[in-house]
């Protein structure tokens, strides 16, 4: 696979003099506006036509290396405001916003953080494909889809985000009872209840949910 290199990419250490003009377009953007969703931040250095975010390919891949080198930036930027004592950068899922510096003093990045090291190795850009970038996003659905359906089982049983496994059968059993169309209740909620508990009960403990039935609980 070819490498796909990051013009003036920096060390993955903390950086004290980093002279790429796109840092200063970078602070320049988050100080006429303190907060940034990453589309549009995007979509600001694609009109300015700054490479590489210029590129008009949209395929997976294309997007990905976009939103990597894009992120690549924010934390060398972030290294050199905490280095100088200037402020700090405060990046998450969907964007990026300016913050004051820590303590408002000069100090050094703290402990290290496994997204900075990811995001600073242009050799993990280098090495990620279109199959990479793929497996990724499905990756990111599955989970995603299972807290959607973790979050409706909740909703629909009226239980907090932190229920216990004794706590989700006793609601269950308490719903159950009182909506079994046996006793005169409805068929369609009966159904929900039951749907939402198998969620609950299915789902597994890397995404939030309780652990899988045994056999012969309710």
């Amino acid at each position: 696979m070819s490498r796909l290199p990051i013009p003036g990419s920096a060390p993955a250490g903390p950086v004290l003099v980093d002279a790429d003009p796109r840092l200063a377009l970078l602070e320049a953007l988050l100080a006429e506006r303190a907060g940034w969703r990453e589309f549009d931040l995007l979509t600001e250095l694609r009109r300015r036509r700054v490479p590489p975010f210029e590129d008009p390919d949209g395929s997976t891949l294309g997007l990905f290396r976009r939103h990597f080198l894009l992120r690549h930036l924010l934390y060398r930027l972030r290294d050199r405001l905490i280095a100088g004592g200037r402020g700090n950068l405060e990046l998450d899922a969907v964007g990026v916003r300016r913050r004051p510096p820590p303590g408002g003093r000069r100090r050094g990045l703290v402990a290290p953080e496994p997204l900075r090291a990811y995001y600073l190795d242009p050799d993990e850009l280098a090495s990620t494909g279109a199959a990479e970038v793929d497996a990724l996003l499905a990756a990111f659905w599955r989970r995603y889809h299972a807290h959607a359906r973790r979050d409706w089982a909740l909703r629909e049983l009226a239980l907090a985000a932190d229920a216990t496994r004794e706590t989700i059968r006793r609601r269950y059993r308490e719903l159950a009872m009182d909506h079994h169309p046996d006793r005169g209740g409805d068929a369609e909620r009966f159904a929900r209840i039951n749907a939402a508990h198998a969620v609950l009960v299915g789902l597994p403990a890397s995404v939030g949910g309780a652990t899988p039935a045994r056999e012969g609980d309710a």
